[in-house]
Parts: structure tokens; C-alpha cells; sequence
């Protein structure tokens, strides 16, 4: 997911786009505008021709994601068929 954090004097928006599009929040996490596709270039070029200032734009992993060094276990590693899958058979 990518997080846009602006600052316009004490007020603040935060841009976050995902798999699921992109949502434009309040600091209090209400949603100010939702869009289903990935907008946030757009959203991120409106509020800075109005004035607003970007204080942080990351790229948070989903919370789902692996870590970096491989992570939990995939279903591969669990007892069961999907586990013992050798040759494109199961076992």
C-alpha cells in the first residue's frame, strides 16, 4: 500500500491506495473521498496545486505480506496434500 501524508498549517490528509483503489482520509480516518481504482497521483497533483505539502509518501507492506527474510511458513510447509505435492502429484 502507498500512504501520502500532506500538511496544510495544522490540517492533514492522508492518500492511501491499495488493491481495492485509493482513499483520501481526514486524521481522524473518515473517509473524504473513495475511488476504486488507483487515483493517488491524481489525488496527490489536486491537493498540491492547492497548497498542501507532502510530509511522507512510503510504501507500507500489507499486513498478509511475508517478511523480507521469508516470513511464517507457507502452505507448502503444513501437514496435509498440499504439503506432500511431489512431481505435480499428490501424495
Amino acid at each position: 500500500m502507498r500512504q501520502t501524508i500532506l500538511a496544510q498549517g495544522p490540517d492533514r490528509r492522508v492518500i492511501e491506495t491499495d488493491d481495492y483503489g485509493t482513499n483520501l482520509l481526514a486524521p481522524d480516518g473518515v473517509v473524504v473521498e473513495r475511488h476504486g481504482t488507483d487515483r493517488h497521483a491524481e489525488a496527490l497533483s489536486r491537493l498540491h496545486a492547492e497548497g498542501w505539502q507532502v510530509v511522507s509518501d512510503r510504501h507500507l507492506r500489507p499486513e498478509a505480506a511475508p517478511t523480507s527474510d521469508g516470513g511464517t511458513p507457507g502452505i507448502a510447509d503444513a501437514p496435509g496434500p498440499a504439503g506432500t505435492v511431489t512431481d505435480g502429484h499428490s501424495g
